[in-house]
């Protein structure tokens, strides 16, 4: 009956083979226009068994009417299904219905959001950093996936003297023992003491769920968690790095190292996905680049806890061995008379002149990649010697800048910098440390792009 679609029977249930078919219709209300609607049809494991070709509408009133027929075959699993309307690419509802195949297989019914939420939460940690002197610097998020085993992002942990796993109920364990890592896959194993902590379960399965909408802990103002929903939007190998899940929406930076949840309420992978290692910089050494640069150095992805490997994890490691292994970036100390630094092309000749503008992405073509650092006196140590020294992504040495003798001044800032040619460095991220009597004080990246 003319934009209205009209049945002539309504029901929630469907057997098989009296039933060959079925038909959901959607009712919107949407300004007048092109829309497309898409339905994602999920088994009673939550994973997606059909995605219906997209219907394109296009309506001149806020009217928005729409239904997807679906048919039914011997082999589908009996239990409840579920339809997931998406408009203009948005989750738009979804309807629930049953359906009974007698002698089919019976798919296990997935888990509400509050069952996950209670399973999972008494197994969420907070993971603290902390610097030479014992201060927070950074907190990340983590889970027990195993007695004595806590699994994170590795950036939670990257530039770390020591660390405090903070369990459920605010105890706290300190370590800075670590049962084994991967910088580039980004994710670690650390060792804390769980007691009685139940772990989190394991989907190795490494199935897709592209399109589908998987449950994350994000962490609101004051380290709150909150259960959300993030849509799968796709997965890919990234050399040298592995295979990593992309999500939608982002989360927080808090919520890093935290799992990304099956709807079994399994763990199919880890937040994080870092593709640029030691970019996660604490407030004290904040990065000065561009805000596209700093976007693709910190969006968050997803780790597939496939790659995680749990084995040959007897004998821990302490963070202290991994960073004079090179395997953790150094940690940053507070130093406050540094001011501040750059990447540039040029700089004037005269430091009291304005300075030229900042750059981070460079070419191979450019004349040289300048590295300007200012410092004003603000502690008692105003004697001592500027260096630097420059790494590769996999935390390869390329260039260090011998320490010079400096006196830091009070009355104004003194600039210090040094250059050198790009022509040699291929394309990709590079890390640049500024050093005050040989300890990091300031940590920068840039690019080379072409």
């Amino acid at each position: 009956m003319g934009a209205r679609f009209v049945f002539d029977e309504t029901r929630s249930r469907f057997v098989f083979p009296q039933d060959k078919a079925l038909i959901v219709f959607f009712e919107f209300e949407a300004p007048a226009g092109d829309h497309t609607l898409s339905g994602i049809w999920k088994g009673p494991d939550g994973k997606t068994y059909s995605i219906s070709q997209d219907v394109r509408i296009q309506t001149t009133t806020p009217e928005l009417n729409a239904y997807w027929s679906f048919e039914l075959y011997p082999t589908l699993p009996s239990g409840i299904w579920t339809l997931e309307v998406r408009v203009d690419g948005k989750p738009g509802g979804s309807h629930q219905f049953e359906l009974v195949i007698p002698g089919g297989p019976t798919g296990p019914a997935p888990l509400s959001i509050e069952q996950i939420y209670q399973s999972t939460l008494p197994s969420m940690v907070w993971i603290h950093k902390l610097d030479a002197t014992g201060r927070r610097v950074d907190s990340g998020s983590g889970f027990v996936i195993g007695k004595d085993r806590i699994a994170t992002a590795f950036q939670v942990i990257d530039s770390a003297v020591s660390l405090e796993v903070e369990f459920a109920g605010g105890r706290i364990a300190k370590t800075d023992q670590v049962w084994k890592a991967n910088r580039l896959e980004d994710w670690a194993l650390i060792r804390a003491d769980t007691l009685d902590v139940p772990a989190l379960a394991r989907d190795d399965s490494q199935a897709l769920y592209i399109g589908e909408r998987l449950t994350v802990f994000n962490v609101e103002t004051g380290l709150v968690r909150a259960i959300g929903g993030v849509d799968i939007t796709g997965r890919q190998k990234e050399s040298p790095f592995g295979e990593r899940i992309q999500i939608s929406p982002t989360t927080s930076s808090e919520s890093v190292g935290g799992p990304l949840l099956a709807p079994s309420g399994k763990v199919t992978g880890i937040l994080g996905g870092s593709l640029v290692p030691c970019s996660r910089v604490h407030s004290d050494g904040i990065l000065r680049i561009n805000t596209a640069t700093w976007t693709n150095f910190n969006r968050v992805s997803v780790t597939p806890v496939a790659l995680v490997s749990e084995t040959n994890t007897e004998i821990p490691v302490s963070l202290r061995t991994m960073t004079d292994g090179s395997v953790l970036c150094p940690p940053i100390t507070t130093f406050a008379s540094f001011a501040y630094g750059g990447t540039t092309i040029r700089l004037p000749s005269d430091p009291s002149a304005p300075a030229s503008r900042d750059v981070t992405d460079f070419s191979q073509k450019d004349a040289a990649v300048v590295v300007y650092t200012f410092w004003q006196k603000k502690d008692k140590n105003a004697k001592g010697a500027i260096g630097a020294k420059v790494y590769d992504i996999q935390n390869r040495l390329l260039l260090t800048v011998p320490s010079k003798k400096a006196t830091i001044p009070q009355e104004a800032p003194m600039r210090s910098a040094f250059s050198f040619p790009p022509s040699s460095l291929t394309k990709g991220a590079y890390r640049v440390d500024v050093l005050w009597q040989d300890q990091v004080v300031w940590r920068t990246f840039f690019r080379i792009v072409e």
